[in-house]
């Protein structure tokens, strides 16, 4: 920019760098705000815009006649501005620069262990001191460096928090040191900030923790949630996973059931998933926590290993194993930080334990808007516990369902188990799968104190009768019977005919006069 406004004679060389050129008539006033509004949108869209607007400024060199490029300065900023927003837009809330360095800690209450992550440090962007943040400790999968994951990285750069990722192969002879370094560096940051002067975090690091984890590492993040293996270290106040693979050593299963209600926990996961995949990872895992506010969700066309880096192990088995991701692992990413940031901004912010909803809301809105546009599904949901939140988002059904079909299987469960539509007594959540996830899934149930949870499988059929109008759909639903649900009372089972007599009388009541006629007649 400087060469074209020096060619334009708008200014002139000096010691200090350029001055206006008055022998050359310019109008000083809007040379100087030109300059004024380059400088700002310098410090605004930074580096890479600045790149852009020098490589707009060239071609619009070339392209302009000369007698007309001391119009062109307001255009050319104008111009390199809006794309550079464009180019942007995706990393919006980049307002952090990032210090990486390997940070080494040493556990008294584990004999002096040596702990050795990757650390992620808001870096001060100029403007005043840095406010305290949260801190995550993130958990590597198994082969996978602990150096792969831009979404642990976008923690800092978004949200300023400070992000370890503790180096641990995690399998043998036990995840479980990997889950106790997570837990140790949570509590060791905390610490550091409230009391040590000297440590990069004084002052920096709120007492606002969240566990996270990819694949093997999101194993060692349920691990590390449970106070009968780390009671030692403070409970996290979120946990949050990616992908996660049960597969560790203790079994991360028998932990799940062990987590404080309190903490709230979003499973991520991908439709192409076939390493870990979410009918025998992730959501027996949210079948079986306490909490009522869980959420699992995948990321539409998203896989395994695209949560990392490219590794070309994980990729190699994933390829083999049969998935086909039809996303970037960029686009990947992106989606997912959607819905992690939201949730984190509501389960670690400082409305989260208060009587403010916003924080929820907002994550409700973002979730729902990201399912609403294919970029997720939710797969399964309790939402009760979630402060202020009654969440109500479904993975669309196919055009044309209508009022009847809402809430109708877990209201069939609900009759099942002679419960009240009260989710303090019975929490139902329904797992919506395709043909082959629906025959592979079982129905499941767990009892705590406070709630019974139930998660059934459910799979809308329909495509193949739509010529039965006006019932053009079947679902097909799994869920537990009254024995299971009320195992100290009489074993009463509901039959199948008991069910039918139930939903056909139902049924028949809502129907419309054209329903009516057309029963047993074009339809059984």
């Amino acid at each position: 920019l400087t060469l074209l406004l020096r060619e334009e004679r708008m200014y002139k060389p000096s010691h200090g760098g350029l001055e206006p050129n008055k022998k050359q008539g310019v109008n000083w006033p809007n040379a100087k705000k030109c300059e004024e509004a380059i400088s700002k949108n310098k410090t605004l869209l930074g580096l890479e815009s600045f790149r852009i607007l020098s490589l707009l400024s060239w071609l619009l060199a070339l392209a302009t006649p000369l007698a007309k490029r001391s119009k062109m300065c307001g255009r050319l900023v104008a111009v390199a501005l809006l794309f550079g927003a464009i180019v942007v837009s995706s990393v919006a809330d980049a307002t952090f620069g990032v210090v990486e360095r390997t940070y080494v800690a040493h556990d008294t209450t584990r004999d002096g262990h040596r702990v050795v992550a990757t650390l992620y440090l808001a870096q001060h962007g100029g403007k005043g001191a840095l406010d305290p943040a949260p801190v995550a400790a993130f958990g590597h999968g198994f082969g996978l460096g602990p150096k792969l994951y831009p979404l642990a990285r976008e923690l800092t750069v978004r949200r300023g928090m400070t992000v370890f990722l503790p180096t641990d192969w995690g399998m043998v002879p036990s995840t479980l040191n990997l889950a106790r370094d997570q837990a140790f560096l949570l509590q060791h940051a905390v610490e550091q900030s409230m009391s040590n002067a000297s440590s990069p975090f004084f002052g920096r690091v709120l007492n606002r923790t969240v566990l996270m984890g990819h694949s093997l590492g999101g194993g060692s993040t349920v691990l590390a949630a449970d106070p009968n293996l780390t009671g030692m270290y403070a409970a996290p106040n979120a946990i949050a996973t990616a992908s996660l693979g049960t597969y560790t050593i203790p079994d991360s299963m028998k932990s799940a059931p062990r987590i404080l209600s309190r903490i709230p926990a979003l499973l991520l996961t991908a439709t192409q998933d076939c390493v870990d995949p979410p009918e025998k990872n992730s959501i027996p895992v949210f079948s079986v926590l306490p909490t009522q506010c869980a959420f699992v969700v995948s990321v539409v066309g998203g896989s395994h290993c695209q949560y990392a880096n490219y590794s070309l192990g994980c990729e190699a088995t994933e390829f083999l194993c049969g998935a086909r991701p039809n996303i970037t692992r960029e686009q990947q990413v992106h989606v997912a930080l959607r819905i992690l940031l939201p949730f984190l901004d509501a389960s670690l912010g400082p409305s989260a334990e208060g009587a403010l909803s916003a924080p929820w809301k907002d994550f409700h809105d973002a979730l729902a808007s990201a399912v609403a546009g294919r970029e997720v599904e939710l797969l399964a949901s309790r939402s009760s516990s979630c402060i202020g939140l009654s969440l109500d988002v479904h993975s669309p059904r196919p055009t044309g369902s209508d009022a009847l079909d809402q809430g109708f299987a877990p209201k069939c469960q609900r009759t099942v188990a002679l419960s009240s539509s009260s989710q303090m007594e019975l929490g139902i959540s329904e797992l919506r799968l395709e043909e082959g996830g629906f025959l592979r899934t079982k129905p499941s149930l767990s009892v705590n104190s406070l709630y019974d949870n139930i998660t059934i499988v459910t799979h809308l059929e329909g495509q193949e009768i739509a010529a039965a109008h006006p019932f053009p759909r079947v679902l097909a639903l799994k869920m537990k019977s009254r024995a299971a649900v009320t195992a100290s009372r009489e074993k009463d089972n509901v039959t199948c005919a008991d069910l039918h007599e139930i939903s056909l009388e139902l049924g028949l009541n809502g129907l419309e006069a054209e329903e009516r006629l057309a029963y047993g007649v074009r339809t059984k």
